[in-house]
């Protein structure tokens, strides 16, 4: 799908693009970013996976694809944020071995056959899980949350130490 076609989806859709990012929404230097709300504007851009199903990760844990965040600083390093939520992160124990291959999982098999044809190649995508839907960049600490950052480099997630 060409950019403009996707641009007027997401007009038609009544999906903004906001100029500015939202408070701690952007990277430092951002020039802003670009949200989908809808698993089903992404599904029109040709992602390789149904983002619209609940996704079973490798631990058993289910989660639900909350958004997609696109984000651009001023050397141009594109990042995407794919935005999950599954309820069952605040009800067990949290086995950090097996959180972390969930993360990897989401990153390699999930976010990265997704990745939107109008941002190809990101250069980082940061995957998160929150025990419910926040709004992106407000604090709630009553929320559990937990996120991990992967370059991309030869269609392989990395991931990176924050």
């Amino acid at each position: 799908m060409q950019r403009s076609q996707a641009a007027l989806l997401a007009q038609d859709a009544g999906l903004s693009r906001p100029s500015a990012a939202p408070a701690g929404g952007a990277l430092k230097r951002g020039r802003g970013c670009t949200t989908f709300l809808t698993s089903a504007l992404i599904a029109l851009a040709g992602p390789a996976v149904a983002l619209e199903d609940p996704i079973e990760l490798p631990s058993g844990r289910v989660v639900e694809f909350q958004e997609l965040r696109f984000e651009v600083s001023e050397s141009d390093d594109a990042l995407l944020r794919f935005r999950f939520v599954s309820d069952e992160l605040a009800e067990t124990e949290l086995d950090l071995e097996r959180l972390s291959a969930d993360m990897d999982h989401l990153c390699s098999e999930i976010a990265l056959p997704s990745v939107p044809g109008e941002y190809p190649d990101p250069n980082r995508i940061i995957i998160s899980i929150g025990s419910e839907a926040t709004e992106f960049g407000v604090s709630r600490p009553d929320i559990v949350q937990v996120f991990e950052a992967y370059s991309i480099e030869d269609d392989r997630c990395i991931w990176e130490a924050f």
